[in-house]
């Protein structure tokens, strides 16, 4: 019998810690807002090449959340979000896994901050 991370973990942390984010598309600048925690003051991430644990500014969002909305983890990398009033670049994208396996577990984004447009006027 499978453990249900979804209800038992992440159901009652995302429902003290979540907030809005709100994703642009790339191909047709669309929003879409789902919900994710924070962690832009830093997470533990890998790097990629290294191997070498360093602190990055993350959003954490739940695989089943990307997957209810269409929102497909392989074009990620590259999309612009919208948190907390203030706008981020999303530039690797790492899976979490639940002893389930993936699809159960949560998605790290990597973000770098994004310059604000500025109206020229």
């Amino acid at each position: 019998m499978a453990f249900d991370f979804q209800s038992l973990l992440y159901a009652p942390v995302y429902g003290v810690l979540q907030t809005d984010i709100q994703f642009v598309s790339p191909f047709d600048g669309s929003m879409v807002c789902i919900k994710g925690i924070d962690k832009t003051s830093g997470a533990t991430v890998l790097d990629a090449q290294t191997g070498i644990a360093t602190i990055k500014p993350v959003v954490v969002v739940m695989k089943k959340v990307l997957n209810d909305r269409c929102i497909k983890t392989d074009f990620m990398e590259g999309v612009n979000i919208r948190m907390n009033g203030k706008s981020w670049h999303v530039y690797d994208v790492r899976p979490a896994a639940t002893p389930n396996g993936e699809e159960d577990g949560e998605v790290y984004l990597v973000l770098h901050e994004a310059e604000e447009l500025r109206s020229p006027f």
